[in-house]
């Protein structure tokens, strides 16, 4: 290596240090990944949820009521195959309480149909 090369290599690395120094940047010699560009961020807390408008949803005992019942129709969907036939069955009775409605009803014997024909049960 001429020392032409090795002066010239040797400025670049100190230039390369001293925009590091000055910008607040971390050296990456090897070019691997590396968190700093992550951690070097600010970190998101109250300022950006003062950016969106509070729920009102969360206010609304009704639209609470039917979320909880499409996740109480769902939950036998999302639980593992090793649950017993009275887990799912007091989870669709439970269902057929919140709501009077008879679609309701219907589309949980609808479910318990699907589910033992899938045999879900065992």
């Amino acid at each position: 290596m001429s020392l032409k090369n090795l002066l010239c290599s040797a400025a670049l690395q100190g230039v390369a240090e001293a925009r590091a120094r000055i910008f607040g940047h971390v050296l990456n010699p090897t070019g691997r990944r590396s968190p700093h560009k992550i951690l070097r961020k600010k970190l998101i807390g109250e300022k950006v949820a003062q950016w969106y408008p509070y729920d009102i949803k969360k206010d609304d005992p009704l639209i609470l009521a039917r979320e909880e019942k499409e996740y109480a129709f769902r939950l036998p969907f999302l639980c593992s195959n090793t649950h017993s036939l009275a887990y799912f069955q007091t989870t669709l009775l439970s269902i057929i309480q919140l709501t009077s409605l008879p679609e309701h009803f219907m589309l949980s014997h609808c479910l318990l149909q699907k589910l033992f024909h899938h045999r879900l049960f065992i």
